[in-house]
């Protein structure tokens, strides 16, 4: 890993990573905040919510009651924060590679020492460096919503959430990482709409029986907040799937990246 450049794409990422985490963070803040002065609302609307079958179904709506700070925070927050991370990994990783061809920087970064396998790697370590920002950053502001709020979910879940969740923005990101390596354009629109796309698999796959099969391909899958918590069982299989993914398309990338002609 070249730490000059390493720090170079870090900093070009600075100013998307405070925008994404502050704007998902502030929001998922706010919501907690507000919540013991819409929680006898919310009461009074979980079991008309639970009864609204498929949706209700799609949302966890039948596994949590949302007038409860746990179903709350799995059905709102979590929402929010699955979509709105996925969408920050997505849109970052979709333009890493193909951003040197499309500025016309490329001739000038491979002129010097760093190999096209160096910057491949380098760049995907200030992806994750994002990520992890990004998650640091959210997760700190619901901290502190909880402490004004002056009550809080399990610690276990909460953590858990938040681990399963890093793990499929880490996903996205490679996916959408090698889809950079074959583009010269950036494709941000492509990558918001696989985010979407994987969201709305895992919503079907919980409502129709025989499209079952969806929740392991969709990342949403294995770390949806409502099966957290409500301690419904993991997918596994999609989370060992999730990795698999990863590593194939890194190492996809650094295959494609190496053999591209890249324009000058």
């Amino acid at each position: 890993m070249n730490l000059t450049l390493f720090r170079h794409e870090c900093r070009q990422l600075v100013k998307t990573t405070l925008i994404w985490s502050l704007t998902v963070g502030l929001l998922g803040f706010l919501c907690i905040v507000v919540f013991s002065s819409l929680q006898g609302d919310m009461e009074s609307m979980s079991e008309q919510f639970a009864k609204m079958g498929a949706f209700a179904d799609a949302v966890g709506m039948n596994k949590l009651s949302i007038g409860t700070i746990e179903g709350y925070y799995g059905i709102e927050i979590g929402t929010i924060f699955g979509l709105g991370g996925a969408m920050f990994a997505a849109s970052i990783g979709i333009h890493m590679l193909s951003k040197e061809e499309g500025g016309h920087t490329g001739e000038f970064l491979y002129a010097t020492p760093v190999s096209r396998r160096g910057a491949v790697a380098t760049k995907f370590g200030a992806v994750l460096t994002a990520l992890v920002a990004f998650t640091v950053i959210c997760v700190a502001l619901f901290g502190i919503g909880f402490l004004i709020l002056g009550d809080g979910v399990n610690a276990k879940k909460f953590l858990l959430f938040h681990g399963t969740q890093f793990i499929m923005d880490v996903e996205i990101a490679a996916l959408c990482f090698a889809i950079s390596a074959c583009t010269v354009t950036n494709m941000f629109g492509f990558g918001i709409g696989l985010v979407l796309l994987l969201y709305f698999a895992d919503m079907i796959a919980r409502v129709v029986p025989s499209l079952e099969f969806l929740k392991t391909i969709s990342p949403y899958g294995y770390s949806n907040a409502a099966d957290m918590f409500s301690e419904t069982e993991m997918c596994v299989a999609g989370l060992v799937l999730g990795v698999a993914l990863i590593v194939a398309a890194l190492v996809f990338a650094v295959i494609r990246y190496e053999r591209k002609d890249l324009a000058s």
